[in-house]
């Protein structure tokens, strides 16, 4: 049961004192600076594992579900912008239900989901089974018999796939096993961001047994998924600050950590802000986004507030809408086809069903009038959509 917080929130932060299921609105303080720690390091991952495969391994690992990354030329996550952004994050029970994120600045809404984490990362989205589950059901992996005979299925920890991974015994490893140690160590410290004390799930070490399988796993959904829910966990804790420090005066920092694949977001905040072009280079035509821009320097609060700055006429935030070259790529047709029809392979959609409307552009309200914020456009179908729908019945 959500709540109806316009007569209780006068500000929009304040925090129930027992949990509920309440719907926070909105940050009535969006300039308090914090200190985010991302959990998923990405940067550090790419440049311990690529300098240790040769040529050959290289060459192979571009082919599998993260070779993409190794042409990311900016896989640090930015911590102060992306708090910078989550101060204007808006809450309502139809974002929740959605799996969406929405922003209000300055009267201008804008949506961050699936859609654009697809768009930006080109993962393969699908039906898919979590992997993160069944802790204690045994692996009986033969991916660790061979490599880490020393340990089980349980015992096997993230720190030994780095130990082996930096090791001489790494050079002498046959190619499989080698993208297999590298994938799951990728995965699980640099997407995830779980700590190299905690152990592989046995349903992990069960997919890399099969590389076809691995290859074929809905990496998009599964990393959308697991990363929307600890960027859900953002929302109280700046709002539990603002409550119990920054209106007492209190001079104790906001600091709190983020879990997940937090890249994707950065890079929509960039593709979404004008701004942005004064502080991150971009590379016009690569595909998928994550690939084409790249950062000028680290970024600071105040410089994260200017670039979020709406009130600059040339900075007019727009929502994200797929190109005619990326309506045309398959993992976005295959996004299209599971959230449309829930379905995957080379059959065509049923011609019966009828697609959702598709997203808005952002669009000006008055922020005084809580009974205006609406953040879906009831006039229809955007024309990204209709021609993503065409490209859907020719190409697939």
């Amino acid at each position: 049961m959500y709540c109806d917080f316009e007569n209780v929130l006068r500000n929009g932060d304040i925090i129930p004192a027992k949990r509920t299921t309440a719907i926070f609105r909105r940050h009535s303080n969006k300039r308090t600076p914090g200190s985010v720690t991302f959990k998923a390091t990405l940067g550090t991952v790419m440049r311990d594992v690529l300098p240790r495969l040769n040529v050959r391994q290289r060459q192979l690992f571009g082919n599998t579900p993260f070779g993409q990354l190794a042409d990311v030329d900016e896989p640090h996550g930015d911590p102060s912008l992306v708090h910078a952004m989550m101060m204007h994050e808006i809450r309502s029970p139809r974002l929740i239900e959605e799996k969406r994120f929405g922003f209000d600045l300055l009267g201008f809404q804008v949506e961050f989901g699936d859609r654009e984490f697809c768009l930006i990362t080109g993962f393969r989205f699908g039906a898919y089974s979590d992997i993160l589950a069944g802790k204690c059901i045994p692996a009986n992996s033969a991916l660790r018999q061979r490599l880490f005979p020393a340990y089980s299925d349980r015992g096997l920890r993230i720190k030994h796939l780095r130990e082996y991974i930096l090791s001489e015994s790494f050079n002498n490893v046959c190619d499989e096993d080698a993208l297999a140690v590298v994938q799951i160590y990728l995965l699980m410290r640099g997407l995830l961001g779980r700590e190299l004390d905690v152990g592989i799930p046995p349903l992990v070490l069960q997919l890399a047994d099969n590389p076809k399988e691995w290859n074929r796993y809905a990496w998009g959904g599964f990393l959308w998924n697991y990363t929307e829910i600890q960027m859900r966990a953002i929302f109280p804790k700046i709002a539990y600050h603002l409550q119990h420090f920054v209106r007492q005066k209190s001079q104790k920092p906001l600091k709190y950590t983020v879990l997940g694949f937090m890249l994707p977001f950065k890079v929509w905040i960039w593709e979404t802000f004008p701004e942005a072009r004064e502080y991150a280079r971009y590379k016009r035509g690569l595909i998928p986004r994550m690939k084409a821009w790249k950062r000028n320097f680290q970024l600071t609060f105040h410089q994260c507030e200017m670039l979020l700055d709406t009130g600059l006429e040339s900075n007019h935030p727009h929502n994200m809408e797929p190109t005619e070259v990326e309506l045309q790529q398959p993992y976005y047709i295959r996004y299209m086809r599971w959230k449309q029809f829930g379905c995957e392979g080379e059959s065509p959609p049923p011609v019966h069903q009828t697609p959702p409307a598709g997203q808005s552009p952002p669009r000006r309200r008055s922020v005084d009038n809580p009974d205006t914020r609406n953040y879906r456009s009831k006039a229809g179908s955007s024309s990204s959509e209709a021609s993503s729908q065409g490209y859907i019945n020719k190409y697939i």
